[in-house]
């Protein structure tokens, strides 16, 4: 009892810190860029909130002189000049000033590169992990720092209980894969219907402005179309499989998943339409001791008939887009140690490692 009132206490202190009420504080002084992208951009925004910069590659043919911003999210009732979806020259770096509500202003400069050809996903070889923190709760998380947005897990959430499903593990001086483990995650888990977490790694990252509801947001920028993708990996399953309230589920096996989605999306107020137009996808339960190195062709277009039901397009807003006239806007990258982990349910001890993942033109 004790441990689920604290974390009914630390649900509230979150929702709480992230809401601001103009009545009881007055005019914020509050000017910070919490997300910024631009059409034509490939891979995540590096923000730098220190020397107030703004990093952001763009598609190789991307026109600089007219580009727009896609996206911008500021802090709490602040205002951006030059405003959303104003076409700036970036051909040099673009000023960008935030306007605070009592009056106050913040300017970040925004610097834009073009990527060279046959782009890869940053940190595809799964090197770069860094220390971080949620509540006083220490773990490992990849990327160059908490800024980096390329690549997600669900440490962040995990180690609230003090876990960490997704660790860096050394392979060779200086060089590290990803392993991933499906991980029990003890009764105050399974008292909200969690107890069982995959382990994964995913281009995105994960929202966890709701800690009790905290979920993976996938997909990153990405401009090209690679013919197939190629990446090292072991797996063990465990079993038996559990659900997430700790029971065993009868009949089922567990089994890794390792997909690539090319996507077009288009933001509209209050709803983005995702268009998949590439899919590779490798789900097995079989074990692999050792290193494998596997390679799959993307199919462009609709997917065959008789194609399982869980490569389709899921969701009212997802479906086929035409690979002839839609261009390929995001790229979603996944490995999980259990491909039913996204519904808490897994092998507790499934293990799948990966290392060197690369896409093929």
């Amino acid at each position: 009892m004790k441990n689920i009132l604290h974390y009914i206490i630390l649900s509230i202190l979150i929702v709480l810190a992230a809401c601001v009420k103009k009545d009881h504080f007055g005019p914020t002084d509050m000017k910070e860029i919490k997300a910024f992208t631009l059409e034509e951009q490939v891979g995540t925004t590096i923000i730098d909130n220190v020397r107030r910069e703004i990093k952001i590659t763009v598609a190789q043919d991307a026109y600089l002189q007219q580009l727009k911003t896609a996206k911008i999210e500021l802090a709490s009732f602040a205002s951006i000049k030059p405003a959303l979806g104003e076409a700036q020259d970036f051909t040099q770096p673009v000023t960008y000033t935030v306007i605070a509500e009592d009056g106050s202003t913040l300017a970040y400069k925004v610097i834009v590169t073009r990527e060279g050809g046959n782009p890869q996903v940053f940190n595809a070889d799964f090197n770069k992990w860094y220390e971080a923190e949620t509540f006083g709760n220490k773990y490992t998380d990849i990327g160059e720092s908490d800024k980096d947005l390329t690549w997600g897990t669900g440490n962040k959430g995990a180690a609230l209980l003090g876990q960490t499903p997704t660790r860096p593990l050394p392979n060779g001086v200086g060089n590290f894969a990803a392993e991933m483990t499906t991980t029990d995650m003890g009764s105050l888990a399974a008292f909200l219907g969690k107890r069982t977490a995959a382990g994964s790694l995913f281009t995105g990252y994960l929202d966890a402005s709701s800690i009790v509801n905290a979920a993976p947001v996938f997909g990153i920028p990405f401009r090209a179309t690679p013919d197939s993708f190629r990446v090292r990996y072991s797996y063990a399953p465990g079993a038996p499989v559990m659900d997430g309230k700790g029971k065993t589920v009868a009949g089922l096996k567990d089994s890794c998943d390792i997909y690539v989605l090319l996507e077009n999306r288009v933001y509209n107020p209050g709803d983005t339409v995702v268009k998949r137009l590439g899919t590779a996808w490798f789900r097995s339960g079989d074990v692999q001791a050792d290193w494998k190195t596997l390679q799959l062709p993307i199919r462009y277009g609709q997917l065959p008939a008789g194609t399982p039901a869980y490569m389709l397009p899921q969701g009212r807003n997802e479906r086929w887009g035409d690979p002839a006239k839609d261009k390929v806007t995001h790229v979603t990258v996944v490995f999980t140690s259990s491909a039913r982990g996204n519904d808490y349910i897994g092998a507790w001890g499934s293990q799948l490692i990966v290392d060197d993942f690369q896409l093929l033109y």
